[in-house]
């Protein structure tokens, strides 16, 4: 058995994740006429389990022989492998058939997947402005709003206001992102949006909700004499 790959959503190499919507496993063929119309079964195992059958088996074409085979297994059947659980790792291996019904049995992929299909999560949050009252903030004033992740992070994506923050990693699984007010934000509670994927694919996202409650609210508005 060649390389094994999870397909669909966001792919990482050597992980299963909660957006893999299949799997595509690489079978080299011998230049064998006898394969001709032949037969694969793929099997999977996790960890110290026996394999099993994984889908139904595949013919062989002509045209595939001397070259190699590419088998597409969905997510239904991957997830029910026996003992399919979070942070085991699923090692897949196949049974070749000839015509007459002759049997080899491969040898297991050197590509395992990892299962994590954990979403990651917000753990502490905090939103802020340069002003002197940390919550308030006008036309200039710097608002920031960082935050910490239960775990390590690929860099997200923040809008502050409805428009995109630059955004800084402080150290490990520790952000910040930066916004500038302008004079065409809207005035009132300032929204913010994280979007961020852990670096197993799995994604998540936060909407105007801190974790010790703080917020900021903008106003632009001229003050008038009555």
């Amino acid at each position: 058995v060649g390389d094994v790959v999870s397909t669909g959503g966001n792919i990482v190499t050597e992980v299963w994740n909660s957006t893999n919507t299949g799997v595509e496993i690489i079978i080299p063929i011998d230049n064998d006429e006898s394969l001709d119309s032949g037969r694969i079964q793929i099997q999977a195992r996790i960890g110290g389990n026996s394999y099993e059958n994984l889908g139904s088996y595949q013919f062989i074409n002509a045209n595939e022989l001397d070259g190699f085979k590419t088998i597409l297994i969905a997510d239904s059947f991957v997830e029910s492998i026996e003992g399919f659980s979070e942070n085991d790792m699923i090692t897949f291996n196949a049974n070749i058939f000839d015509i007459p019904g002759n049997m080899t049995n491969g040898n297991e992929s050197l590509t395992e997947l990892f299962i994590n299909q954990s979403l990651p999560i917000i753990i502490n949050s905090n939103i802020e402005s340069n002003f002197s009252d940390s919550s308030l903030a006008g036309v200039g004033n710097i608002v920031s709003l960082s935050f910490e992740t239960d775990t390590e992070i690929q860099s997200p994506s923040v809008l502050i206001s409805d428009q995109t923050a630059s955004v800084i990693n402080l150290e490990g699984n520790n952000w910040q992102a930066n916004y500038t007010m302008q004079d065409t934000d809207p005035d009132g509670q300032i929204s913010f949006a994280i979007d961020f994927i852990d670096i197993y694919g799995n994604p998540n996202s936060e909407l105007n909700n801190t974790s010790n409650s703080t917020a900021v609210i903008f106003d632009n508005s001229k003050p008038s004499l009555s």
